[in-house]
């Protein structure tokens, strides 16, 4: 993935005169799983703030096309799908694969479509159970594979996959992703073995750094006798972590996706898997999962949406403001100073020494619920709010209709009465609780 170097050389602070510089739009970006992926809907997203529109053709093919439409621009996402086609509300304008223009309603009979009328489209491929797109209509040459997690298509291999919005910039969401030392302290007893007191020194090692991101690893210092864990920086939008110990025969890892949305905002797509603790797979509901992880990035939301906003505020450079230590923030610098070498094409970048920030950068986050940043768009967390509204409906059915025979009955009957009404506030209760956590 990326050139060799020596063990413990750091990427250069600053850019180089030969430094190649990452072009964003020749990079493979994943969207959503394809689990989550609404069926006949187009589905909407923006990659630095660029929109995009995604939806399946008669063939169940996948299409991307840009979110105008070419007749006056009207966001495509807003439309349907009829036949396999995407359809623009506004004026009727049909879409089909590759963009291709298929039905102009106010076009006169035997009219030939103008080839302007058709939308721009994009690469896109279902890869590991991901959507991935393509930012380039230019595909000479021929794109190269998103990147793959080594291991995750093992017999015998589980996954979880949670896709979460989040109020903050890309960079600083690829920075808490890169830093491994935070967990025991932001996380504590968020799982039983993430522990505060537990928080240590840490060896980390940059082992190679280039155009295509990073490789390093790390342990505890106080246990040099311990496996290295295998961090990997997949430029620009992929975290994943190795966990896997090849002399016993476990696989396992944390993919950990960072879309770069609009300014001051991104969406993380968090793959855990592993041949291990098979039941925290396969027993629990998506649901349940995707609730322990959401916990876990909202313990560290607070801390970088602050980040964010100072950072903002004080129009200085991190490398004014960050102390950073090696026993904890190696990657995260390494990280900084790759923006700094190879991002300057980027729309916006924080780096450690340079930024490029773009104008009009919001100063207030949406995405204030959880709701917003996830439950309205997964399908596994929306189908079981909906079951929740429909268990409390009943409750309340049942509740009125139990005071209401308890009212006009006596003896055993009232109070079988009294108590399904008991029974029903309880589900209505219980309803309510879980309803507040998605």
């Amino acid at each position: 993935m990326v050139a060799s170097a020596q063990k413990n050389e750091q990427p250069k602070p600053r850019q180089q005169a030969d430094d190649p510089q990452l072009n964003w739009r020749t990079c493979w970006y994943p969207i959503a799983f394809a689990v989550d992926l609404p069926i006949n809907q187009p589905y909407g997203f923006s990659i630095f703030a660029e929109p995009f529109v995604l939806f399946r053709d008669r063939t169940k093919k996948l299409t991307c096309l840009a979110d105008r439409c070419p007749h006056r621009l009207a966001k495509l996402s807003d439309g349907r799908v009829t036949d396999g086609h995407l359809e623009c509300l506004y004026h009727g304008w049909q879409f089909g694969e590759d963009g291709t223009c298929v039905h102009i309603p106010h076009l006169s009979d035997g009219a030939a479509i103008p080839e302007r009328a058709c939308a721009s489209s994009f690469p896109v491929q279902e890869h590991q159970g991901l959507i991935w797109v393509w930012a380039d209509q230019d595909i000479s040459p021929a794109p190269a594979m998103p990147p793959a997690i080594e291991g995750l298509e093992t017999e015998g291999v589980f996954q979880v996959d949670t896709t979460t919005d989040l109020p903050f910039d890309h960079t600083f969401l690829v920075e808490n992703l890169l830093d491994p030392a935070h967990v025991y302290i932001s996380h504590d007893r968020t799982e039983l073995t993430i522990r505060r007191e537990d928080a240590a020194p840490l060896d980390m090692e940059v082992l190679a750094t280039s155009v295509e991101g990073i490789q390093g690893r790390f342990r505890r210092a106080d246990r040099p006798q311990a496996p290295w864990t295998r961090i990997t920086f997949y430029a620009p939008m992929l975290v994943h972590y190795d966990f896997s110990n090849p002399a016993y025969g476990l696989v396992g890892g944390l993919g950990l996706y960072a879309l770069p949305i609009a300014p001051g905002h991104s969406r993380i797509l968090v793959r855990r898997y592993g041949s291990f603790f098979k039941r925290s797979f396969t027993l629990k509901p998506r649901w349940l999962e995707h609730l322990r992880q959401n916990k876990i990035l909202e313990e560290d939301l607070a801390f970088i949406v602050a980040q964010d906003r100072f950072f903002r505020a004080s129009k200085q450079p991190l490398k004014s403001a960050y102390f950073p230590l090696k026993t904890c923030d190696t990657f995260v610098m390494a990280h900084r100073r790759w923006l700094d070498r190879f991002g300057q094409k980027l729309p916006w970048y924080v780096g450690f020494s340079t930024t490029k920030v773009p104008a009009g950068y919001p100063d207030s986050h949406n995405l204030a619920t959880r709701f917003e940043r996830h439950t309205q768009s997964c399908q596994a967390c929306y189908g079981a709010y909906e079951q929740l509204m429909t268990i409390k409906q009943a409750g309340w059915v049942g509740a009125v209709t139990s005071v209401a025979l308890a009212l006009v009955t006596e003896g055993q009957v009232h109070w079988v009465f009294v108590v399904s009404f008991l029974l029903a506030m309880v589900a209505i209760a219980t309803a309510n609780q879980l309803k507040s956590r998605f």
